[in-house]
């Protein structure tokens, strides 16, 4: 927590002179406030590696089950609890696919709270079809800023309108090298 009494009096210059270098009193303010901003920092990054295949109009839950770095915030069978109150931003990225060589697909994902449908949170995207034996593909990305209780938990969910879009991860390749890209990659972060 930010203390107040770390202020430089008023009649302290910021700087010493022309130069804009900062009085050694602001100097030590200046790097009290980034020490509380770096170590209080809330955020977290997951991932999903599971090739997901969705049933027509069925809302399904979208599966995170992998962790790469987490600070205040835990997983559990793709539920993500928040450990502390505060207003977070939710970034998801999944890359859907479809096989059907007839027919595009609408894909749907929202934020559910506490297994409540959170108020406009859907966002929708049309998955191309399969083209010349491609299966047509779509990087779907949503953000979501919501205010969070301490111990409130989210988890996203998505239906397929005729069940055949789903995600897809791609696995690493050592020719050429790359790593492998996972089907949905989540992050989050506390910003209040």
């Amino acid at each position: 927590m930010l203390n107040e009494t770390r202020i430089p009096g008023q009649r302290v210059p910021i700087a010493e002179d022309e130069s804009g270098i900062p009085t050694r009193e602001w100097f030590r303010y200046f790097e009290f406030l980034y020490t509380v901003a770096a170590t209080s920092a809330t955020n977290a990054a997951f991932y999903d590696t599971t090739s997901t295949a969705w049933t027509a109009n069925t809302p399904t839950i979208v599966p995170v089950g992998s962790t790469y770095a987490t600070h205040g915030f835990s997983l559990s069978a793709s539920r993500i609890t928040v450990a502390g109150a505060g207003r977070c931003i939710i970034s998801a990225s999944i890359q859907l696919t479809n096989n059907n060589a007839s027919n595009d697909d609408d894909m749907t994902i929202w934020l559910r709270v506490n297994n409540a449908d959170a108020t406009a949170t859907a966002r929708r995207v049309t998955v191309p079809k399969q083209h010349a034996g491609v299966a047509g593909s779509v990087l779907m990305t949503a953000n979501f800023s919501y205010t969070f209780a301490a111990g409130d938990y989210f988890e996203l969910y998505g239906l397929s309108k005729l069940g055949y879009a789903q995600i897809a991860t791609y696995a690493a390749s050592s020719s050429p090298a790359y790593p492998a890209a996972p089907g949905t990659i989540l992050s989050v972060a506390q910003i209040l």
